[in-house]
Formats: C-alpha cells, structure tokens, sequence
C-alpha cells in the first residue's frame, strides 16, 4: 500500500513539472489604431455600465471608444471640455452612485 501511495506522489509531481515545463502560450494580436483617438492621455473605465471597459481620452474635448468585448472599440460620445488645455483627467466615481465621473485638472500656468 505505500509503495502505490509513493507511486501515485511520483506519478503527480512528474505530471506537475510537465505542465510547468510547457506553458500556455499568449496571443497577440496585431496592432489596431482607431480614427480620432489623437490624446496623450487616456484612461480605461466602464462609461455605459454594461461590464466592458470602454477607453477614454483628453486634448481638448472628451472621447470616448465603447468596448465591443473582444479587445476591439466602436466611436462613442465627443464632447468639448471647455477647456484649451488640460494637465490630466481621472475617471472615477466622485459622488457614489456607482457611475463613473470624469475629472479634469485644467493646465497650469505657472
């Protein structure tokens, strides 16, 4: 019976070190440039709340990409910000009600 058991113990590590030995490879997939996405600055958040993380960004007016679910994006709202010049953006839930806000920091002029 203890030869089995010390068997069964070899038998797992060699299994083990097999499966350690070939990793699961990664996928790429090639690069993907989306029209009118010209920031510096962009962030990733769920603005319309359906679970996919849609991308964010900043020069001047506010765009945002929705998420499709596989790594791809559609065009989604363009707004003006108001401002010329923004130092940088957070997106985040300010108040609390489970929505994400944007907050920009207007530039500097010191």
């Amino acid at each position: 019976m203890k030869r089995k058991a010390i068997l069964a113990v070899y038998l797992a590590m060699v299994v083990g070190a097999a499966s350690a030995a070939n990793p699961t490879s990664l996928t790429f997939f090639a690069r993907r440039d989306y029209a009118g996405l010209n920031a510096q600055q962009v962030a990733v958040a769920d603005i319309n709340g359906d679970g996919i993380p849609d991308l964010i960004a900043s020069e001047g007016q506010m765009e945002v990409l929705f998420g499709n679910g596989d790594g791809t994006f559609r065009t989604g709202a363009s707004t003006s910000t108001g401002m010329l010049y923004v130092a940088g953006f957070v997106a985040t839930d300010v108040n609390g009600d489970g929505k994400v806000d944007l907050v920009q920091r207007p530039e500097s002029s010191l």
